[in-house]
């Protein structure tokens, strides 16, 4: 408080200690006023004797001739303010009957009796400004532990980085040497299991083309109704099948269209060579009816018990109850049985024989050499991506000092009447409304931008949801001085752009060694006092 009197008094004695100036001006502008001298407009335009400042009449186009009236349009008035800030108005507010400056002075006709609420003013705003220095202070002391941390934690990550490399160099030569024992292991596996599966296949071909051969030869034998080894066109003609047209006769040529050529008869291996591939889509063979079993005879009633029939002895009704019990039961137990279709038996074709015990002995070999390298190279992977995620830390921009560090991996809120805005540094911004719906991106973060002279005052989110017959999405949040990381408010001041603020320390300076008798950046400090 001290240097702050200092400062009052080094402002207000020369005051007294110079020779006065007009009315309405500046003391920076002082020297240009000099008492009996011609006084040449500030514009350079002309040259006045002095006693023609603040006539009431101007004389200067600029109006720098009646700064103390509100003759010029243009003038400019100064207010002095002791004990508060001095201030610069338009000269046409001069004797208006209303009180611009808190000392009065631009009322100096009297007109109206101006109370001086400079010294009330001064105070309040010097209270306001003690408050904000003290806000500045304490964000920048925890600005400076922000600033600890990203140091601290780069140093981690560089010492990991340097130890890591060696590790995954070590990982990669393993890798690679079990990569090549894998292959050298692999390749007589491979081709003893092709061997195994060629001989498979071939088998399969051959079974296939026997059951193809047995359906010829049962469908020669249909064809052939007079069976005289041959089948002829008549027997042809004579199968409704191939009635192609649909007009309930087979000619001949039907039959030739489908046998490609005219044939008058064919034997077997004719049939099964050639012309069995040409009709077994279509030929249809013989359904056979499968008879119903008679259903069983029905059982005489059983006459109900009398007293002939019935006795004391509860053994003979026990055995009794446990017959019917088990015929009963006999009696649902087969009527599941018949209820359930058991599958069909899967048969011999369905499944390749196992592999032959050496080539299994190969595969085994073959399947250690892949778990083992499989292992090397999962490790391997670990260790390269923890370098690369070390990597793009530390070239990550985190601002001066990496102050902006404990901002990484952490969101932030703010809820207006519509929508909750969500804001991740480093990540992304989106916005979701507050009565519940899904998420919408504004952008993902892209790059720093200035705000005044701090070039990390900003940061900018691009690339979000695209606008309906508009922009994609953006987002810009400026930062703040404030003494805790939060999302102040939002706004959108142009369609699908946003705007944000966001106090935090690692926004806040240090504040220069006088500055109790300096005015702190108010524009940068964010408070609600």
């Amino acid at each position: 408080m001290a240097s702050l009197l200092l400062a009052f008094c080094v402002i207000v004695l020369p005051v007294f200690a110079s020779e006065p100036i007009p009315r309405g001006v500046s003391r920076a502008k002082g020297s240009f006023y000099k008492a009996g001298v011609p006084f040449k407009c500030l514009d350079g335009s002309q040259t006045i004797p002095f006693d023609q400042i603040n006539d009431d009449y101007c004389d200067c186009a600029d109006g720098s001739d009646e700064p103390g009236t509100s003759a010029c349009r243009n003038g400019r008035f100064y207010c002095v303010n002791k004990g508060y800030k001095p201030e610069s108005i338009p000269s046409s507010r001069v004797s208006d009957g209303i009180c611009d400056c808190c000392d009065g002075s631009d009322e100096y006709d009297q007109k109206v009796k101006c109370e001086n609420t400079c010294i009330e003013l001064g105070r309040s705003m010097r209270e306001e400004m003690l408050a904000m220095k003290k806000l500045v202070e304490e964000g920048y002391r925890i600005r400076s532990e922000y600033a600890a941390q990203g140091k601290t934690a780069k140093l981690e990550k560089q010492e990991q980085l340097v130890s890591l490399g060696p590790k995954r160099e070590v990982l990669g030569q393993t890798k690679d040497e079990l990569m090549l024992k894998k292959e050298a292991a692999e390749q007589p596996e491979k081709a003893a299991k092709e061997v195994h599966e060629a001989w498979w296949k071939e088998q399969k071909a051959i079974r296939e083309a026997e059951k193809e051969k047995a359906k010829a030869a049962e469908a020669f034998a249909q064809l052939d109704t007079n069976q005289d080894n041959l089948v002829s066109m008549a027997e042809m003609q004579a199968r409704a099948e191939f009635d192609t047209n649909g007009d309930g006769t087979v000619s001949e040529e039907e039959v030739t269209i489908l046998l490609t050529e005219a044939v008058d008869t064919m034997d077997l291996a004719q049939f099964t060579d050639t012309y069995w591939e040409l009709i077994k889509k279509v030929y249809k063979p013989p359904v056979v009816e499968v008879q119903e079993p008679a259903p069983p005879a029905p059982t005489e009633a059983v006459p109900p018990p009398t007293e002939a029939t019935t006795g004391d002895d509860e053994d003979d009704d026990s055995d009794f109850d446990e017959v019917n019990s088990t015929c009963i039961q006999d009696d649902f137990d087969e009527g599941d049985d018949d209820n359930e279709e058991a599958p069909p038996p899967p048969t011999e074709d369905n499944f390749m024989p196992a592999y032959p015990e050496e080539t299994q002995v190969l595969m085994s070999v073959a399947d250690a050499a892949r778990e083992e390298y499989n292992k090397a190279e999962k490790e391997y992977n670990e260790v390269d991506r923890e370098i690369q995620d070390i990597e793009k830390f530390l070239a990550q921009d985190l601002g001066p000092d990496d102050v902006f560090y404990p901002l990484r991996d952490q969101c932030y809120e703010y809820t207006d009447r519509e929508y909750t805005y969500k804001f991740c540094p480093f990540e992304k911004a989106t916005q979701k409304p507050k009565d519940g719906g899904t998420e919408t991106s504004l952008g993902t973060f892209t790059k720093w931008e200035a705000n005044g002279d701090d070039s990390y005052g900003s940061m900018k989110f691009e690339k979000g949801l695209h606008c309906w017959n508009g922009p994609d999405r953006s987002a810009s949040v400026k930062f703040m001085c404030g003494t805790e990381n939060k999302l102040a408010n939002g706004a959108e001041p142009n369609r699908c752009e946003y705007t944000f603020e966001f106090t935090t320390p690692a926004a806040c300076h240090s504040l220069p060694d006088d500055s109790e008798s300096e005015q702190p950046d108010v524009e940068h400090v964010h408070t609600e006092l």
